[in-house]
């Protein structure tokens, strides 16, 4: 997340295991507003932030969670990785850690 900053991200919501009541949680989900970031910058001190591939498999191993665009497109229904971060479901909506 520190790279995040540095690279001019001013917002990243958190979710996943890490938000809930378990003792030891398993992993963290992460989506970051991508407005005023420098994404070269990020590119090149924080690469693996950006490497969506394989399931973001190089994000699981480096940083156990997940950082996603928080503007992108979560599914095939086009709603945005905040969104559906915000859903519980069965439209029940939760509270998101900013």
């Amino acid at each position: 997340m520190i790279s995040l900053k540095n690279a001019g991200c001013s917002v990243i919501y958190v979710d996943g295991s890490f938000v809930t009541s378990k003792p030891i949680p398993g992993d963290f989900d992460a989506c970051w507003d991508t407005n005023s970031v420098d994404i070269n910058k990020l590119r090149s001190i924080a690469p693996n932030s950006l490497n969506f591939k394989n399931k973001r498999a190089a994000q699981k191993s480096q940083y156990k969670g997940e950082f996603l665009l928080a503007d992108r497109s979560a599914n095939q229904a086009g709603i945005i990785f905040l969104d559906f971060f915000r859903w519980i479901g069965m439209g029940i909506q939760k509270v998101l850690l900013r």
